[in-house]
């Protein structure tokens, strides 16, 4: 996807996710403990590394997360995530192949409306890339953050189905990445929430 269509790309994601939630407005909702969550989706990525075989490219990528945390009151949940994308497939039977970037970040989600389940998300934390080819053989850190939205769709037994869009950004040792990213996940509430 060319640079220059992944901020339309984005913009039609966050459309198609908040159109609806005209219709599903809920009466006063109430968070409580503890949260996991898990999501899947796709990256637009651009990544830039000083390392000749890899280059500079954009690419489209496999984006994948989970999270642990605490319904820190009605409106606020926070806790850990590890979440990244794949850049090009792993192979059991080859070691060489394989260049991914992966997080462990602490998150934020911010619910503005008491009626309406839609966040707003922030956090930030370590990145590390890999790249297996042996022209570049790589193993860096460094560190990223992410801005967000999305919205939770009520299922039942405290699930959610969750719609979501970020955009995250980091530096590592031998580079820099930007990612648009959408994706769909699910949350589960271990508290009571109606």
């Amino acid at each position: 996807m060319h640079a220059i269509r992944q901020p339309a790309f984005v913009a039609a994601v966050i459309a198609a996710a908040l159109v609806p939630s005209v219709s599903f407005a809920q009466d006063e909702l109430e968070r409580n403990g503890f949260v996991l969550g898990a999501w899947a989706g796709y990256g637009a990525m651009k990544l830039n590394t000083r390392y000749p075989a890899a280059a500079s490219s954009s690419s489209g990528t496999l984006a994948m997360g989970i999270k642990v945390g605490y319904a820190l009151g009605t409106r606020v949940t926070a806790g850990v995530e590890a979440n990244g994308w794949t850049l090009h497939a792993y192979d059991n039977t080859d070691p060489t192949r394989g260049e991914a970037l992966s997080n462990a970040s602490l998150f934020a989600n911010y619910f503005p409306l008491e009626t309406l389940p839609l966040f707003f998300e922030a956090g930030g934390g370590e990145t590390t890339y890999i790249n297996n080819a042996p022209a570049v053989s790589a193993h860096d850190t460094g560190s990223q953050r992410f801005v967000g939205a999305g919205y939770e769709y009520a299922l039942s037994g405290g699930f959610f189905l969750v719609p979501q869009v970020r955009y995250a950004r980091g530096d590592f040792g031998g580079g820099n990445f930007r990612v648009w990213e959408a994706a769909l996940g699910v949350t589960w509430y271990s508290g009571r929430v109606r």
